[in-house]
């Protein structure tokens, strides 16, 4: 999709919406974005979206208003992204770490940190399952995960029974391919290498979250790295989540066992991967065990440590407990931003079994404090439960890429709105 095609879309939009009236607000937004796609260059590319504006473009010929204006609100919706992902990668599409092109998927190459035992699943394959490896030893080793071309943005497509997919399609689904196994002088080499690779040297580190598989978690970082044109090394660290949502008291358990583990290894790429910019990436119980090894970090730093962006996403943590340690975050990293939505469902439910509201949950009880650039995304679309924003919406994932990118502060990202309470100030996506 080029520019070209985008203007003609909100062109047709905006007359649409002239003829049938009551859009005023839609008109405004729809005439912004049609000023910001004239000015862009003429060779502009982005994720192809032609099917979509195509759809919505027939719904603009029924003369029925209010399908008028849904066709209008979707196309603004999708010019809307495209600015997004514009503005956060500008410069280039291309990525680093992509091993392989195949026609109709590319091959990602991310490294891994675990705390699980190995296992050996069919044919001698090298798994991570729920259990806890022996003395808390780190495994290491690399991932190779396959990205459809065909896909939108911050999906992770899966095999699906509905559709009569059996079994993972590199071709239609993001697959985990090959699980390899490093000793750590090897898995720090290659790290090292794919750092010095980048303009930025740079890593991300993503801590997943409570009911995730090893298998998942590889996956996830692949599309977080493809969608973000991540250009340094694109790490997951995996603690043992068992990978059920009945076994939350026992994932608790886990990522409270596993936050000494991950101060380790935080340490040991601080001090041995040649990155100059460690970003961490941490998804809601996830948190924990990040904030407890910044914490550890904090009070012992290696010389020069400081971690470029920590960015917390729907963190299950003791809201009061997180502002206590906000102190220590700060002091060990450039920037911290915390991502808040208020239909969170996961986190409501959490808060009903421990009491307390959870750092992730906006309203109310949004949180607040010195030091730390609160986002509210309760205004973004999101799955069902409303958990997995950061990496599924598009607006998310442009925001984090500009903070790579860029070093942006709020006031200068894309569709961000400042809001005023009597703690401080935290902002929200525009249309909140």
């Amino acid at each position: 999709m080029n520019r070209n095609r985008v203007i003609e879309a909100l062109r047709l939009a905006i007359a649409a919406v002239e003829r049938v009236g009551g859009g005023e607000d839609l008109l405004v937004r729809l005439r912004e974005q049609l000023a910001g796609f004239e000015q862009a260059p003429e060779d502009l590319h982005l994720s192809d979206v032609s099917e979509e504006l195509d759809r919505e473009q027939a719904k603009l010929s029924d003369l029925d208003a209010s399908l008028v204006l849904e066709a209008a609100e979707a196309i603004g919706a999708i010019s809307h992204g495209a600015t997004l992902m514009a503005e956060a990668f500008p410069d280039n599409f291309g990525l680093e770490m992509v091993q392989a092109e195949h026609e109709n998927y590319s091959v990602v190459r991310v490294f891994y940190a675990t705390d699980r035992a190995a296992e050996q699943g069919d044919g001698g394959k090298l798994e991570f399952g729920g259990d806890r490896s022996p003395g808390g030893k780190l495994n290491y080793g690399e991932c190779l995960i396959s990205i459809p071309k065909v896909r939108k943005v911050g999906e992770l497509p899966s095999p699906s029974i509905w559709r009569l997919e059996f079994r993972p399609d590199p071709n239609k689904h993001v697959v985990l391919l090959e699980t390899l196994s490093r000793e750590e002088e090897e898995y720090l080499k290659l790290v090292r290498q794919a750092v010095e690779k980048s303009a930025t040297r740079e890593v991300f580190v993503f801590i997943h979250g409570f009911n995730v598989s090893f298998e998942n978690a590889a996956r996830r970082t692949g599309q977080i790295a493809y969608d973000l044109q991540f250009q340094g090394a694109p790490i997951f660290y995996s603690w043992p989540s068992n990978g059920r949502t009945a076994d939350y008291t026992r994932d608790e358990a886990d990522i409270a066992w596993s936050a000494p583990h991950l101060e380790r290894f935080l340490n040991l790429l601080g001090s041995q991967s040649g990155a100059e910019r460690i970003h961490i990436i941490a998804h809601s119980m996830g948190n924990r065990a990040a904030c407890e090894a910044l914490k550890g970090i904090s009070r012992n730093p290696i010389p020069g440590l400081e971690f470029r962006h920590l960015i917390l996403a729907a963190p299950d943590i003791d809201a009061d407990t997180f502002a206590e340690l906000a102190a220590a975050l700060k002091a060990i990293s450039r920037r911290v931003t915390l991502y808040v939505s208020e239909n969170d469902k996961a986190l409501k439910a959490s808060k009903l079994v421990h009491g307390n509201s959870r750092a992730g949950l906006a309203g109310e009880e949004i949180v607040v404090v010195p030091g730390v650039d609160t986002i509210d995304v309760t205004a973004l679309d999101t799955d069902f439960l409303g958990h997995s924003y950061f990496s599924d919406s598009w607006p998310l994932l442009a925001d984090i890429g500009s903070l790579f990118s860029d070093d942006k502060v709020p006031e200068q990202r894309f569709g961000l709105v400042e809001v005023t309470v009597s703690a401080g100030r935290y902002f929200t996506f525009r249309g909140n």
